[in-house]
């Protein structure tokens, strides 16, 4: 677990950022959250999901309420009766207010949210949820790939119950203290983390208000030390690259990608214009066990490789606005309406292209390798990917919350699904017993080590 997983595709409308709040941590755990604190905040079984369902429409005025396109029959939700649904409510808050032995326990908001998200839970869609204001603003930071805080990246080790450094960002607050990766957190702010759990220490202890402090101990081997770190904005890596010698002495460009943020797209340019320099024989983009992230941020990914002007599938046009573009990417919604993104800044880039990929490369993962697959200017290696081609979309709500679910499919310019289906590998190589055990190292790539990675290179000297 890590301060930075993402494992959904997120397509946030209107599009902010924010820099006081940290990012989340997964959808996982987002609803574990919610059954936690829908049934810590009331204690009983009365606010079963089938109430938090009807609540959550009364409140919000029918916000699904649609009507039928070609046919469709009326979604279901916009048949229930919402007042007879309200007075139940009311009846049942009554009883416990009247009879609940710790109700005076109870916290209004936390019972308001957890009502909220058991409607979302209930839709059956795995990536559906509700956010409160304050989680709408964690959300949209994370999706920036911005956040205030020290940058770094701590994991939790839930069998030794240890917080250990496992990234420094480069030019960051924490790299400037001096804090170091390995480092095993001990302390924050004086106080014994080991009463605190792991989501409270980030969210609440070292991220934080640009400009204020927060004291840090650690054990480094056995040595204590201490830093007061300075929280800042700072920009999450998602993009790491580096240079690999082929065989006839050229040099081989290689870029990992661990998610797709709307920070990534600048770090991913950047690291390709850093090989235009040099005699490179081909590049590596590593997308393996990358879940995914902002849509948009893969799509404008691929158009910086592909030329703008690539009309084998452009006919999906269908007013000839875009006829003869390079289309990267569309969609279909509940009407059965698509939206279409074409190539369109005038870049391209003439390097012969590998993607790595494995079973956990997903959604926008998916995406680019599919765009670059599509038009031949990828070979893509390693294993069958995900097989996740659905997009959410966070909407806003008028008090700052926001709500997530599923609103399109979507797929590659030459018409392939992706969903339940994944993107098959020209070159498929499964990793190697080694490979597993010591997992692969996006900032010191070792085919030595790394058997698809080694495929990869072997591909390019062909």
């Amino acid at each position: 677990m890590n301060i930075n997983d993402k494992d959904f595709e997120s397509n946030i409308k209107p599009d902010t950022e924010a820099c006081e709040k940290p990012d989340k941590v997964s959808s996982q755990r987002e609803k574990a959250c919610f059954m936690k604190g829908l049934w810590s905040g009331i204690g009983i079984a009365v606010f079963s999901l089938a109430v938090a369902t009807v609540l959550f429409l009364a409140v919000t005025g029918g916000f699904f309420k649609r009507g039928s396109s070609e046919g469709k029959a009326t979604p279901s939700v916009a048949e229930l009766d919402y007042g007879d649904i309200n007075s139940k409510l009311k009846r049942i808050g009554k009883l416990i207010e009247d009879e609940y032995l710790y109700v005076e326990d109870t916290d209004a908001e936390a019972i308001e949210s957890g009502i909220f998200k058991g409607f979302m839970y209930s839709l059956g869609d795995l990536y559906a949820d509700y956010y409160s204001p304050e989680e709408f603003e964690d959300e949209t930071a994370n999706s920036s790939g911005n956040y205030c805080g020290i940058g770094v990246l701590m994991t939790y080790n839930a069998a030794t119950n240890t917080i250990t450094v496992v990234e420094v960002y480069e030019g960051s607050p924490a790299e400037e203290a001096g804090i170091l990766e390995g480092d095993v957190l001990t302390e924050v702010n004086h106080e014994n983390i080991s009463i605190l759990d792991f989501e409270t220490i980030v969210d609440e202890y070292i991220k934080g208000e640009e400009g204020t402090y927060v004291n840090l101990s650690f054990d480094r081997q056995g040595e204590d030390v201490n830093f007061q770190v300075e929280r800042r904005q700072v920009e999450i890596t998602t993009v790491r690259s580096s240079n690999i010698d082929a065989a006839d002495g050229k040099k081989i460009g290689y870029i990992n990608v661990s998610s797709f943020e709307k920070a990534t797209v600048n770090q991913f340019r950047n690291a390709l214009d850093s090989f235009d320099n040099g005699d490179y024989k081909g590049i590596i983009i590593d997308l393996r066990d990358n879940p995914g992230g902002v849509m948009d941020s893969a799509v404008m990914m691929a158009d910086y490789i592909l030329p703008d002007d690539l009309s084998e599938y452009s006919d999906h046009d269908y007013d000839g606005e875009y006829r003869g573009r390079t289309l990267l990417l569309y969609t279909e919604n509940i009407r059965g309406k698509d939206s279409a993104y074409y190539s369109s800044d005038k870049h391209s880039m003439d390097k012969e292209v590998i993607i790595l990929v494995n079973g956990n490369s997903a959604s926008a993962s998916e995406i680019l390798t599919g765009a670059l697959k599509d038009y031949g200017y990828a070979k893509v290696v390693g294993t069958k990917t995900y097989g996740k081609g659905i997009v959410q979309s966070i909407v806003p709500l008028s008090d700052g919350s926001a709500v997530k679910f599923t609103t399109d499919s979507y797929f590659t310019p030459s018409g392939a699904e992706i969903h339940g289906v994944g993107i098959e590998p020209d070159v498929t190589v499964e990793a190697s017993e080694e490979l597993l055990e010591k997992g692969a190292d996006p900032k010191a790539p070792d085919p030595e080590v790394d058997n698809q990675l080694k495929a990869a290179i072997e591909e390019l000297e062909k």
